[in-house]
C-alpha cells in the first residue's frame, strides 16, 4: 500500500508489535521516518514492464497472478 504516513503515524508503528510494515515507494518516506520495521518495495519495474507489454501489445493480465 501507499505510505502515507501522517501524524503520529510513526510512533505508533515504532510502538506497536508489527514486526514488518511492507509499503511501496510511490510516496517518497523522509529519512527521518524510516525504521527499520518498514520494508519499502519498488513499483519501477512492474510500471516498466506493463508498459513495456502495452507497447508490444502484449496481455498485461500475468503481471498480475
Amino acid at each position: 500500500t501507499h505510505g502515507v504516513l501522517s501524524g503520529p503515524a510513526i510512533d505508533r508503528i515504532q510502538h506497536s508489535p508489527i514486526k514488518e510494515l511492507v509499503l511501496l515507494d510511490t510516496i517518497e518516506i523522509p529519512e527521518e521516518k524510516r525504521l527499520d520495521k518498514i520494508k519499502l518495495l519498488p513499483v519501477a519495474p512492474v510500471f516498466a514492464e506493463a508498459i513495456e507489454r502495452v507497447y508490444l501489445d502484449k496481455p498485461v493480465s500475468p503481471l498480475f497472478i
